[in-house]
């Protein structure tokens, strides 16, 4: 599974922050882009790492098997953590779910200005997961 670099945009007073995913799994119905949409006010909070991508798509990815390409930037604390994460997920459903490879482009911190407040949550039909950068 490969999710692409987040972009940002301005759409009808919204700030829109989305990236393309693909999925070697052509037959199931996955969208081909994630998105988050959150008021222009909270621009200012909005980075553009791909950290919120990820750990929305993780679950999909172990459940499929798929290993995850990400072609953004990422939090060195999530991806340091997202071992622990994944031993977590698969002993609570070990036949549900499995361990996969996470390759990242690049590890980067989120800048002062942002880090520490940064709050990412998606939500959809099947799941809602929430994911907090410190």
């Amino acid at each position: 599974m490969i999710i692409h670099q987040p972009e940002i945009s301005l759409e009808n007073g919204e700030v829109l922050v989305s990236a393309r995913v693909e999925t070697r799994f052509r037959d199931l119905y996955l969208p081909d882009r994630l998105w988050f949409r959150f008021p222009e006010a909270y621009r200012d909070y909005i980075s553009g790492h791909s950290d919120g991508f990820l750990s929305s798509m993780l679950l999909i990815a172990m459940h499929l098997g798929e290993d995850l390409e990400v072609r953004g930037t990422v939090s060195p604390r999530l991806a340091h953590n997202l071992e622990r994460i994944q031993e977590a997920y698969c002993q609570m459903h070990p036949t549900l779910l499995k361990r996969v490879e996470v390759h990242y482009q690049q590890l980067e911190a989120l800048s002062p200005d942002v880090g520490g407040r940064a709050v990412v949550t998606a939500g959809g039909r099947a799941m809602i997961c929430t994911w907090y950068t410190w």
